[in-house]
């Protein structure tokens, strides 16, 4: 059974800032912006020998939370890991407040949707607006 820690060793920081580096929406950030990220956020993991499973919640303990960096290790899906960590994650009273919660994806929306997480309609997303700034490394 992986343990659960929302407190990272600065190993296991370089692990998933390392697993991050490969994933296409973060392989345009260096070693250390990632770790940089891990440091100002709350972070949902669970451990064996290393992390197989992660969260990272970007927060203002208020009005809006922001989920991002949603992983699960290849050789541990399906096992509900990643569920446990959502159930956390909305179970824990820092959060108790928040009403706006966001995260931006290509999978697993059904779990999600568990979550009460839905597409944005058409008219909300006209109202969405971005400023995505490339830094080069």
């Amino acid at each position: 059974m992986p343990s659960f820690v929302t407190k990272l060793t600065e190993d296991q920081k370089v692990d998933i800032a390392r697993y991050l580096m490969k994933q296409h929406w973060a392989i345009d950030k260096s070693e250390e912006q990632l770790i940089k990220s891990l440091n100002h956020s709350d972070n949902f993991a669970l451990i064996e020998d290393e992390v197989i499973a992660y969260v990272r919640v970007i927060n203002d303990r208020s009005t809006f939370a922001y989920i991002r960096d949603v992983f699960v290790k290849e050789k541990y899906r399906a096992n509900g890991h990643a569920q446990f960590l959502f159930e956390k994650i909305f179970s824990d009273d820092r959060f108790k407040t928040i009403d706006n919660w966001n995260l931006r994806t290509k999978y697993a929306h059904k779990l999600y949707e568990k979550f009460d997480f839905e597409v944005v309609s058409d008219e909300y997303a006209k109202r969405l607006m971005v400023r995505l700034k490339r830094i080069k490394n």
